[in-house]
C-alpha cells in the first residue's frame, strides 16, 4: 500500500463539492485556526469516513452542508462563531476506510484526551492491518 496523503484543503462550502471524488475514503473538517482541547490544541473539528461505494466522499462531505442531516447544525454553530472551516480527504479501499477512521480518532483521543468536537464516538474497532502502527498512517496522524 502507498503512503496515504491528505488532499489539498478546500473551503467547506457548496461551491467546492465538485472537487470531491465519488470514492470511499476518510475526511476531516478543519478550522483555519487551532483551538484549545483538554490537552493541547488542534484544528480538527470532525473526522469521518465513507466506506460504501456509490457517491462516496462526495455524498458524505456534501451531507455536512445539508440542513436535513445531523452534523449540519453542529458545524453551522461553529461557522456562526466566525470560524472558517475547510475539508481534506484521502481516498482508500472501501474496507479500509472505517479502520483508518478508527485509528485516526484513537490517536486524536490519546493526544488530546477527547474526540474532535463534532465527533460523538469512534466506530467499532475490528482487528485490522493498521493495528500495529502501520507507517502508511503516520502522515495522517498530524492534526
Amino acid at each position: 500500500m502507498e503512503y496515504l496523503k491528505w488532499s489539498a484543503r478546500l473551503p467547506l462550502d457548496k461551491g467546492q463539492l465538485s472537487e470531491i471524488p465519488k470514492k470511499p475514503g476518510v475526511y476531516r473538517i478543519i478550522a483555519k485556526e487551532p483551538f484549545g482541547r483538554l490537552r493541547g490544541q488542534s484544528s480538527v473539528v470532525y473526522l469521518g469516513c465513507s466506506s460504501k461505494g456509490g457517491q462516496g466522499l462526495w455524498l458524505e462531505i456534501g451531507n455536512l452542508l445539508n440542513p436535513q442531516r445531523q452534523h449540519f447544525y453542529t458545524l453551522d454553530r461553529i461557522r456562526e462563531s466566525e470560524v472558517q472551516l475547510e475539508y481534506e480527504y484521502v481516498t482508500t479501499l472501501p474496507d479500509e476506510a472505517i479502520d483508518i477512521e478508527y485509528h485516526l480518532l484513537d490517536a486524536y483521543e490519546k493526544k488530546h484526551l477527547e474526540l474532535p468536537p463534532a465527533n460523538r464516538s469512534k466506530p467499532k474497532h475490528q482487528t485490522c492491518k493498521y493495528c500495529h502502527n502501520d507507517v502508511t498512517l503516520q502522515a495522517l496522524y498530524q492534526d
